[in-house]
């Protein structure tokens, strides 16, 4: 969870110039984690940003 929401972080600073408090604020309201599992029984955590979320 926290490398999905730290590479989520740094690819907010780096498309919409946040500072890192600016982008952990915004993700704090608006990014979602979902955890997945495959058939093959691999899990994974990601970090979505939905498209409305941002200006």
């Amino acid at each position: 969870m926290w490398v999905a929401l730290n590479d989520m972080l740094d690819w907010m600073m780096e498309v919409y110039q946040f500072t890192r408090s600016e982008a952990s604020a915004w993700a704090s309201m608006t990014v979602q984690l979902r955890i997945t599992q495959i058939v093959n029984g691999n899990k994974g955590v990601h970090a979505l940003l939905p498209n409305q979320a941002i200006f």
